[in-house]
């Protein structure tokens, strides 16, 4: 017998068998973001200096600049260091899951060299600690990722959130298609600008935040779940579920998104702009959950329908499922038999 929440196995009637017990399983999600078995092969390099396999890692003696994951396997990674350009990438269709070590709340630093490093984390889904940058780098880019946002084990255990800490200096901080936790400062860190595309920035601890104070924020079709500071910001299709507050709201602009009160940014085009994002209007926010941050039928029209092409404010954005539903409700009215009407149910 397997029960598929928990992950175990359970032989009633025999000795279990010996060896590890491996299951094959399917994963699926509401869109193309954060790491998944979608096809990412527009991302992913085909040059490369390495590829670890079957759980296995064995880092080189000496870091050159693209290395895959070939699989969906579980690696116990170490800390990285002495590069000037390195990408880690998961292959096409795979998702690797990364931790530093077994145990809760041990941090996977990065150290680069020199300066005006740049480093890319594309197609990885990394949980157990903080992910930590430490040294001078032009841009770090974070693409087709899950940082994972934390919460609760099958046992009941707390699974840490797996904030990125900027120890170092980072010019560029980019967020593409991925599932983020908190962004946050240690002592003599600083981000100069940092671009949210496509991404969910969410978390399992309450007060997490985006505290960013001097950084130029730029946010396009993106979810934002915690509070965030920063100097200005710039915002299209922004869902904004906490306050988003900066210091100069001279320069900047926010165009067809909703924030939620308290912000301080400049004026949001076009209304209601500044509203609450109530929890119902997603079908989960539990990560984990096939409906994780997807908008409920409960979500009202300025958000459902509120980006500039008519499609929904947040992550989703680029999916149209608005139009897309417009589309089937009109070929099947136009299909149906008189005195019928169709009801449509949705399932995620």
């Amino acid at each position: 017998m397997v029960d598929p929440v928990r992950g175990r196995y359970w032989f009633p009637e025999a000795v279990p068998p010996a060896g590890t017990k491996v299951a094959h399983y399917y994963y699926g999600f509401s869109g193309d973001l954060g790491a998944g078995t979608y096809d990412r092969r527009a991302t992913v390099l085909t040059a490369v200096d390495d590829t670890f396999s079957g759980g296995v890692y064995d880092p080189p003696g000496a870091w050159a600049n693209v290395y895959t994951f070939a699989d969906s396997k579980t690696y116990l990674v170490d800390d990285i260091s002495g590069f000037t350009d390195l990408t880690l990438q998961a292959a096409s269709q795979q998702r690797p899951y990364l931790r530093q070590a077994v145990a809760e709340s041990n941090n996977w630093k990065f150290t680069a060299t020199g300066t005006d490093a740049e480093l890319t984390l594309d197609g990885l889904w990394y949980g157990g600690g903080k992910l930590v940058l430490a040294g001078d780098y032009a841009r770090v880019t974070i693409r087709h990722c899950t940082l994972d946002p934390g919460g609760l084990k099958a046992d009941g255990n707390a699974l840490v959130p797996a904030d990125i800490l900027v120890q170092g200096t980072i010019d560029e901080l980019v967020i593409e298609s991925s599932i983020v936790a908190s962004i946050e400062l240690a002592l003599g860190g600083a981000v100069h600008a940092l671009r949210a595309r496509d991404s969910i920035i969410a978390s399992a601890v309450a007060t997490a935040t985006i505290d960013l104070p001097q950084t130029e924020l730029e946010f396009a079709r993106c979810t934002l779940a915690i509070a965030t500071v920063g100097l200005r910001v710039d915002a299209t299709e922004l869902l904004a579920q906490k306050p988003v507050k900066v210091t100069d709201h001279q320069h900047g602009c926010v165009r067809y998104s909703v924030l939620a009160p308290g912000s301080e940014t400049s004026p949001v085009y076009p209304p209601p702009g500044v509203a609450e994002v109530f929890p119902h209007f997603f079908v989960s926010t539990r990560f984990g959950d096939p409906g994780f941050y997807i908008l409920s039928e409960s979500a009202p029209d300025f958000v459902v329908r509120g980006a500039e092409n008519g499609s929904e404010i947040g992550a989703y954005s680029r999916l149209l499922n608005p139009l897309k539903h417009d589309s089937v409700r009109a070929k099947v009215h136009e299909f149906m038999p008189m005195g019928r009407i169709a009801a449509f149910i949705r399932e995620n």
